[in-house]
């Protein structure tokens, strides 16, 4: 996991981290409670519904998130705060448009590939053609017009003969994009980024239930159930 950026606050291996801890959690939360009839609080003995321990959770959890927002403010205003960060935070407040996060993604990919001096080419190759000269080259470097038109003549020979020889090139088989062809990120970096949302769902989710369950004392199946019977999806003939 990446810790360049830290590991507290709102960094991807924090939030790496405890989303996977919330995903897990809501998970395993939902089947002790199926299993027993206990919510979340009542698993770990925690009476529920308490106003108190509503108003301390409310006071821990509202605190810390206080906490780690002044961080990333002071960070942003002390100007210590990374160009990645930067990004990040825009990206997630929807500051960035959709192209330019795309047109940032391709200028670093081409930034990434090598050019005409970079190590790897064949550069003998490369002399080799430039030494033999192009059609253009060797017909600017002939005298007279009589000397110019054969050359020309002759040049077209060529390639109307070598178009004939050589059949022309099969197409390329049709290939599904991938997750670099469409935004500019490997299969890693995209489901890294997939895991981090379904995370941040999880760590919200998560919080929201135990929060509701310390002020109703109903678990997280009961509240499915209340939010299922409220938009109407459950009515009075499914036995809740």
């Amino acid at each position: 996991m990446d810790s360049s950026d830290g590991v507290f606050g709102f960094t991807p291996f924090a939030e790496t981290w405890v989303g996977r801890w919330s995903m897990m959690g809501f998970v395993s939360s939902i089947v002790v409670e199926f299993a027993t009839g206990k919510g979340t609080l009542a698993q770990v003995g925690l009476d529920a519904p308490s106003m108190p321990l509503l108003a301390v959770m409310c006071v821990v959890f509202g605190g810390a998130t206080a906490a780690g927002t002044a961080l990333t403010i002071q960070q942003l205003v002390s100007r210590k705060m990374s160009r990645s960060q930067a990004e990040r935070y825009r990206s997630f407040l929807g500051l960035t448009k959709k192209d330019d996060w795309m047109s940032d993604n391709a200028a670093r990919n081409m930034k990434g590939k090598p050019d005409f001096a970079s190590p790897g080419l064949d550069m003998a190759a490369i002399d080799a053609t430039r030494a033999a000269g192009m059609p253009a080259d060797r017909f600017l470097n002939v005298n007279g017009t009589e000397a110019a038109a054969e050359t020309a003549a002759s040049e077209m020979k060529s390639s109307t003969a070598t178009a004939v020889a050589e059949p022309p090139a099969a197409p390329a088989p049709k290939r599904e994009p991938t997750m670099q062809d469409l935004y500019g990120v490997d299969d890693v970096t995209y489901a890294r980024e997939v895991e981090m949302t379904n995370g941040r769902a999880a760590m919200l989710g998560f919080l929201a239930a135990i929060l509701v369950e310390a002020g109703t004392g109903e678990g997280i199946i009961r509240q499915i159930i209340t939010y299922l019977k409220w938009s109407g999806l459950l009515g009075p003939m499914s036995g809740f």
